[in-house]
C-alpha cells in the first residue's frame, strides 16, 4: 500500500488521490481495508516525504531561500508573506 502511494506521490498532490490508489491496491491484493484514518495518515506521511525530497533534492539554494522567506515573519508583523 505504501509502495503504491510512494510511486504516485510525485504526480498526485491530493491525499484523497493517494487514498484511492491505496484502496484499489488493497482490494486488488485481497486485503481487508483498514479504517479510513489509517489510509489518510499514510497518504499524508507519503506526501510530506515527497515534498521534503523535492525541497532537498530538486531545488537549488536560491529556490530554497525563496521558499523559506515565505514563512518568515518580519518584526512588528503577525503574518508572513505566505499569508498575503
Amino acid at each position: 500500500m505504501i509502495d503504491t502511494m510512494n510511486k504516485l506521490a510525485y504526480s498526485k498532490d491530493e491525499p484523497a488521490d493517494l487514498v484511492n490508489v491505496a484502496i484499489e491496491e488493497l482490494i486488488h491484493q485481497k486485503y481487508e481495508l483498514p479504517i479510513y484514518n489509517t489510509l489518510k495518515d499514510a497518504a499524508n506521511d507519503v506526501r510530506k516525504r515527497s515534498y521534503r525530497m523535492i525541497y532537498h533534492n530538486l531545488l537549488n539554494e536560491n529556490q530554497k531561500e525563496s521558499v523559506n522567506q515565505l514563512f518568515e515573519v518580519s518584526e512588528g508583523s503577525t503574518n508572513s508573506p505566505w499569508n498575503h
